[in-house]
């Protein structure tokens, strides 16, 4: 799962196995809920962006 905070330098994202997690995550940020993050870890992936040339 991923999101966007904002500036394309802010781009997270976080692994599960739990469809449940995953669910409750979208219905919270649908729901616009403050913790919906909270139970997952979140790496910044813009370093995996960095460089790329479009080709």
């Amino acid at each position: 799962m991923e999101y966007r905070d904002g500036a394309p330098a802010e781009h997270f994202q976080t692994r599960t196995v739990s469809r449940e997690k995953v669910v409750a995550a979208v219905f919270g940020w649908v729901k616009g809920e403050p913790g919906r993050k909270d139970p997952f870890m979140w790496n910044n992936i813009v370093s995996c962006f960095e460089g790329c040339d479009g080709s």
